[in-house]
């Protein structure tokens, strides 16, 4: 089964095989990869959260206010 991580892999592949050795190509390639990265790391912590939250004291977590006025 593809996925589109898939599909976005193989479109860094190519960007890297046509641009292999210049200096643009290998800085464009990691442009391209840091959002891939940036996402399968956002997904790996959202699976693991619960997790890893209960490792640390009560007193060290972030605390997400329940309301958002600011008055």
């Amino acid at each position: 089964e593809d996925t589109d991580d898939d599909h976005r892999f193989d479109e860094i592949s190519i960007l890297k095989a046509e641009f292999q050795g210049s200096v643009e190509g290998y800085f464009g390639f990691f442009d391209d990869l840091f959002p891939y990265l940036l996402h399968q790391a956002y997904r790996i912590l959202k699976m693991h959260y619960p997790l890893l939250a209960v490792q640390f004291p009560t007193s060290m977590r972030l605390e997400v206010p329940r309301s958002t006025s600011y008055e």
